[in-house]
């Protein structure tokens, strides 16, 4: 009699603590059960964790109230509740998460076919070539805009300085070749 109340005790006792012990939650399928430093970065996982010295976390579920066990460097723990609420939002903002990983992953799915080609039909010499002519004309054309900015620059300066009538007169040569007429 005494064995058999023992073994009925030793069996309420085993049961009392397989019901009390915390069950360890698994977030997403996509993390598994332990979420490190990297994959609470790359998810966006638990920003109330700031500290930098976090190794990785575990979450439980105790009754109907879950919490997240911290563990960081130096054997220390930090355990703090977290609303179901949340814990849904982490695993939809997850499951969004792998998705826009995994189209970032597939290649362009445009077909080069597509693209379109020079046609050979087109008479090549009705385009304008860049010759030495039309260089030297953006030549030209460069440093007379060149010389208006540096023109507008002296005058804004002499309105400045309290000179606006002043005239600023710049003279050069230039030696080149000369055009035939």
């Amino acid at each position: 009699m005494n064995k058999l109340l023992f073994i009925a005790l030793l069996l309420t006792v085993t049961a009392a603590r397989v019901f009390s012990q915390d069950s360890i939650v698994i977030l997403h399928s996509a993390i598994g059960a332990v979420i490190d430093k990297e994959t609470k970065t790359k998810y966006v996982l638990f920003s109330e964790i700031k500290d930098p010295s976090f190794n990785y976390c575990i979450l439980k579920k105790k009754n109907e109230d879950y919490f997240l066990y911290s563990y960081f460097h130096k054997d220390s723990l930090s355990v703090s509740r977290i609303e179901p609420e949340q814990l849904q939002e982490y695993q939809n903002n997850i499951s969004k998460l792998n998705a826009y990983y995994a189209n970032l992953a597939k290649r362009d799915s445009l077909k080069l076919s597509n693209k379109k080609k020079i046609d050979p039909q087109i008479n090549t010499q009705k385009l304008e070539i860049v010759n030495q002519q039309n260089k030297d004309n953006i030549s030209q054309q460069v440093r007379r805009d060149t010389r208006l900015k540096e023109d507008a620059d002296r005058m804004e300066l002499n309105k400045k300085l309290g000179r606006p009538n002043e005239a600023y007169i710049e003279l050069f040569t230039f030696k080149g070749k000369k055009k035939k007429q």
